[in-house]
């Protein structure tokens, strides 16, 4: 009986001991690691099967180093908590680390110097990485939606960073990027909303599509001199970047590179600067006054769009008011336009609540569709000889529209042009009665919604000269 109860305490001493072994050997994390050679007499560490919180690679295995933690090798893993790498691993390979949802502290050892695609993309607690000085480039969507992770400082030497790298870091607040870097690829940070300070080095010479996009804290960015080319959207919907001063190589405002930028004070356009493209300032409340330079060939359409504190625009350039260029800048009230512009496009100032007057120049040949359609506040307005032809609504619902001097020229007065235009009692034409009633003018067509050319204003005096 004794000799029994002694076998039955042996038998438990030993199983006691050997469970310490194992999780011993599960807390590390080795036991669960499959390896395979690199090519060059070291290993990659090719998958990891375990379910540790701490792990901890290996140096050398087989007594030949680990140089690579391979393609998808930790993938989708949930136990682990932390992973410290040891100083052989000079590469993480694709989606190595990738949505290992737990994952708050990487410990990269110091000489690794790749970053594959997508290596610990959505790593969602990720707070913590040590960046080592080795490292030369970091690849596409690396870190994308890393939410936890807070900064991260790309060392000098580095050549290269990837495309969405860090989209969707909506915790990462500052950066870094080392001299060398000629390129911020495109959604770089692309919805890091927390961002309030990045560093920018000299070499810097372009500024990729989206690439500070929706970055919602960023109040200020201090671009190199050096950057020629700056992507579209690039700092679309930073809402609190209160002012930019832009490169002196620059030469294009990309289409909507400001645009939701409502803290924007509007930046000085230098004498490179030849094109404004499509919504580059579009809802940036803050601006007060737009001064477009002569030396701008280019405009594109709806560039202030729903710039609301919109209050004095000079317009130097003899390029056509775009479509939409000033819809609903319901505090436009001074406008200046040089002579030279040859048209004002559908709905160039459509909705301009406070516009009560406007010289067209009188190089000025056609108004749009809707080009002056709501402007409430509008009392008259002059064309010169000339001047062809009316759009279709041009001024409809401009309520306080009162007189109209029209040139001899005209030759289309379009449908709706002066419908609900209540106060327009007198239009002055510079030609004869038979020169007027010869103008092709809008009728009504009820089928399809169409006004007569002066439908709802009542009666109005043509005063003739001739």
């Amino acid at each position: 009986m004794k000799r029994s109860k002694l076998i039955i305490l042996l038998l438990a001493l030993l199983t006691a001991v050997s469970s310490v072994i194992i999780l011993s050997g599960c807390d590390s994390g080795t036991a669960e690691m499959t390896f395979s050679s690199d090519g060059n007499g070291g290993y990659v560490l090719t998958k990891y099967d375990g379910k540790s919180k701490d792990v901890t690679v290996p140096d050398t295995y087989n007594g030949a180093p680990v140089t690579a933690i391979g393609a998808e090798a930790f993938a989708e893993n949930r136990s682990i908590l932390s992973v410290s790498l040891p100083h052989s691993v000079k590469k993480i390979g694709t989606r190595a680390f990738a949505y290992c949802g737990h994952l708050n502290s990487v410990n990269l050892g110091n000489a690794v110097e790749i970053i594959e695609y997508e290596a610990f993309s959505n790593c969602m607690a990720l707070s913590s990485i040590n960046i080592p000085t080795t490292l030369k480039k970091v690849g596409n969507h690396a870190f994308a939606h890393c939410y936890n992770l807070k900064s991260f400082s790309l060392p000098d030497g580095a050549e290269k960073i990837g495309e969405y790298a860090f989209e969707s870091c909506s915790g990462l607040t500052t950066v870094s990027i080392s001299k060398g870097i000629t390129e911020l690829p495109n959604s770089l940070f692309e919805k890091c909303r927390s961002l309030t300070s990045v560093s920018l080095p000299d070499t810097l010479k372009s500024i990729g599509a989206n690439a500070f996009m929706n970055c919602s804290s960023l109040a200020a960015i201090d671009i190199p001199d050096g950057v020629t080319n700056i992507g579209r959207l690039a700092f679309a919907g930073c809402e609190k970047l209160a002012s930019v001063t832009l490169p002196e190589e620059l030469t294009v405002i990309e289409d909507s590179l400001f645009s939701g930028c409502k803290a924007l004070s509007f930046p000085t356009i230098h004498e490179n600067i030849t094109k404004i493209g499509e919504r580059a300032f579009s809802g940036c409340d803050a601006i007060t006054s737009v001064i477009i330079p002569s030396t701008v060939t280019e405009l594109g359409s709806h560039i202030f769009e729903y710039c609301r504190s919109l209050n004095t625009v000079t317009v130097n350039s003899v390029t056509p008011i775009g479509e939409y260029m000033f819809h609903d800048c319901d505090s436009l009230s001074s406008v200046t336009l040089c002579e030279g512009i040859v048209s004002i496009e559908a709905n160039a100032f459509d909705t301009c609540y406070q516009l009560s007057e406007i010289a067209i120049p009188t190089t000025v040949k056609s108004v749009g569709f809707e080009a002056f359609a709501n402007c409430t506040a509008l009392t008259n307005i002059t064309f010169s000889e000339g001047f062809v032809e009316i759009g279709p609504n041009a001024f409809n619902a401009c309520t306080s529209l009162q007189t109209v001097d029209l040139p001899s020229t005209v030759v289309k007065i379009w449908d709706g042009a002066f419908a609900n235009c209540y106060d327009l009692t007198t239009i002055n034409y510079n030609g004869t009665e038979g020169q007027w009633k010869s103008i092709e003018k809008g009728k009504a067509d009820p089928i399809y919604g169409i006004l007569d050319w002066n439908h709802g204003t009542g009666y109005i005096t043509v005063n003739y000269n001739g």
